[in-house]
């Protein structure tokens, strides 16, 4: 059925024109997908049971924009900004692994509080909050084979709430640090940045060149890198390590742009940023119109709890490890945002708040490079193997 997909481009269309309207959602760094998908969750829930259901976009689409998304990503990532980024990512990497430790570790005390089993909060630490929607559905059925009962619906439905509570914190966060401190708006030349028209050309490609090659090119290193993650999958599970499609997809993608970029072309580059906003876009819209906290109302308080402990921690740990220690720069703090937005939603949430702030302020080109590291790949593979690490002991 059609409606349900017009329904969720409508509502992105509407959610973003809002937001470029509004001075206060802009200045919050207001990603428009987020309202959309707000709007859509509650037109949902208040229509009878059997329209709802009508309306409801697919999992399993939502999935394949969320494995697109990912896939352009790994595109986008080049042999240059693994030099740009130098030795520098690695105490980042370090850190962002301490920071999944303390997820999961925190996810596991309160859900003992609430006496519930330990692989909830392991569900409602890295798994869902650094990992997101791919990883919690992944770690969530390898649980259930273990006996744990409702494990999927716990990891998906506190991942919702850790893309909710990034795109809420994320983009203010940054606003209200720089309406403390205006100087980290000054470059390190003497000028003022704002106003959306610095450096944004990282974030705003040229517009797509209508050739049939262009496109053909796209649709080929796609469907590539989804059946080469889909390979990679299955090799891994072959030796039992669990692995979700999204990143398995992405590390394809990845493999893919280093081994050709000597050969890169710079027209498709463009346009594979513009086929991942798109899903992007999508994606969040589709997970919040989703969105059913009744399903398992009996556990929603206690992941509400976690939410908000998780909330809290990472903003408090992304300021002082990522802001201050790397130098309290605006860079740093756009690193920082960056952060808050993969680890506490996805990577997708991190770049829709990169996104807002670089069209809001421009600059932030390192930060930029250093969150589509972390949060795209690096972030991934270290939540992938501390999961699996607490997947054993448990």
């Amino acid at each position: 059925m059609v409606v349900p997909y017009l329904l969720t481009a409508l509502l992105l269309v509407v959610g973003t024109a809002l937001v470029r309207r509004s001075r206060a959602l802009r200045a919050l760094n207001f990603p428009g997908a987020l309202l959309g998908g707000a709007v859509g969750s509650v037109l949902v829930m208040g229509l009878p049971l059997e329209l709802s259901t009508q309306l409801r976009p697919s999992t399993e689409v939502r999935d394949l924009l969320l494995i697109i998304f990912y896939i352009a990503a790994g595109l986008e990532i080049t042999v240059e900004q693994w030099r740009q980024a130098g030795k520098v990512i690695i105490p980042l990497t370090l850190a962002c692994m301490v920071l999944i430790v303390i997820q999961n570790v925190l996810g596991i005390a309160v859900a003992e509080l609430f006496s519930l089993p330990t692989a909830y909060g392991v569900l409602s630490g890295g798994v869902a909050y650094m990992g997101g929607h791919g990883s919690a559905v992944a770690w969530g059925e390898a649980f259930e084979v273990r006996g744990v009962p409702d494990s999927v619906a716990v990891g998906v439905t506190a991942a919702t709430l850790g893309i909710i509570s990034s795109s809420l914190v994320a983009g203010p966060y940054v606003a209200f640090i720089l309406s403390r401190n205006r100087n980290l708006l000054q470059s390190p030349e003497g000028e003022t940045l704002g106003g959306g028209t610095a450096d944004v050309s990282i974030e705003r490609p040229e517009p797509v060149q209508r050739l049939w090659f262009e496109r053909g090119a796209i649709i080929v290193l796609v469907l590539i890198s989804y059946l080469g993650g889909l390979l990679l999958q299955r090799g891994l599970h072959l030796v039992g390590v669990v692995c979700p499609e999204f990143l398995t997809a992405m590390l394809s993608a990845i493999g893919i742009s280093l081994l050709f970029h000597r050969r890169k072309l710079t027209s498709v580059a463009s346009s594979v940023q513009r086929v991942g906003d798109g899903a992007l876009g999508l994606f969040l819209v589709m997970t919040l119109t989703l969105l059913n906290p009744f399903s398992i109302e009996r556990v929603l308080l206690p992941l509400l709890v976690i939410g908000f402990a998780q909330t809290v921690m990472t903003v408090v740990f992304c300021y002082y490890a990522f802001f201050r220690f790397r130098g309290g720069t605006f860079e740093s703090l756009t690193l920082s945002g960056g952060v808050i937005g993969f680890g506490l939603g996805s990577f997708a949430s991190a770049m829709a708040t990169l996104r807002e702030v670089q069209r809001n302020y421009g600059g932030a080109r390192e930060s930029v490079v250093l969150v589509t590291l972390l949060g795209g790949a690096v972030s991934n593979i270290a939540n992938a193997v501390i999961t699996f690490i607490f997947f054993s002991l448990l």
